[in-house]
């Protein structure tokens, strides 16, 4: 009897579930729930502050820092419009077309209010212009623009700086530098060219590098280049030199 009673009200729960589940009742998300976000989405979203009391506005202590990035506007009933600025840890992405406002929107002011260190991709050298002056005077700090393509101007960089000489890491520290110059797209080196060429490379860079210590003058790509390609000079008397060094 027991067995037979839980089973028929087992199933009779089952009925009324199904019954329930598959009744027609409005479903508000039903084509979707997107919609444009309320002052209380945002506020909790932590977009734009909320109202502090008088007594508390008091006894908070006021930020030294107002680092915050630029994410938008938002125009309440009355018409005034509160920037959208976010100081969170978390990422932000902005994604919208080419030429639709996003760097005169929300990149150049978060770069004209943010105090602490930027690493910015200009490549067209318009947020360098309009922005990098107030950085180095207001912001304090050390602006550095690295254009390696244009003639003056820029911060210079040499790769060769950064091999770690008799460590035992300089074959391959410079193995994987001639790799990135002939393999820029890391699809590994597939044919006999590549190959051929990042060993010629790596030979003629390590012998760079102990020329340079030996004589006391500076190792660099551009001498790299030089040697490979002066017309004047024969192969064994590179390749002499080489050995001898």
């Amino acid at each position: 009897m027991g067995v037979l009673v839980s089973g028929v009200g087992l199933l009779l729960t089952l009925v009324v579930r199904v019954v329930i589940d598959n009744s027609a009742r409005p479903n508000s998300s039903l084509h979707g729930s997107a919609r444009w976000a309320s002052l209380s989405d945002i506020q909790a979203a932590r977009l734009l502050p909320k109202k502090n009391s008088f007594f508390k506005r008091l006894f908070t202590k006021k930020r030294l820092q107002n680092d915050f990035v630029y994410v938008g506007a938002w125009q309440d009933d009355r018409g005034v419009t509160h920037y959208l600025k976010h100081n969170g840890a978390e990422h932000v992405l902005c994604y919208a077309p080419t030429r639709s406002g996003k760097g005169v929107g929300l990149v150049i002011p978060t770069l004209l209010s943010w105090g602490q260190s930027a690493v910015i991709t200009d490549l067209k050298g318009e947020l360098w212009s309009v922005t990098a002056g107030w950085r180095k005077e207001h912001a304090g700090n050390k602006v550095i623009r690295f254009d390696p393509a244009s003639p003056k101007g820029s911060a210079c960089w040499n790769p060769l700086d950064e091999i770690r000489m008799h460590d035992g890491f300089e074959v391959g520290d410079v193995q994987n530098l001639a790799t990135l110059m002939v393999d820029p797209d890391g699809r590994g080196l597939n044919d006999h060219w590549q190959k051929t060429s990042q060993a010629l490379l790596v030979g003629v860079i390590l012998h760079v590098l102990y020329k340079s210590i030996y004589d006391g003058t500076a190792a660099s790509l551009p001498y790299v280049d030089a040697i490979l390609s002066d017309p004047e000079r024969d192969i064994g008397e590179l390749w002499m030199e080489m050995a001898t060094y």
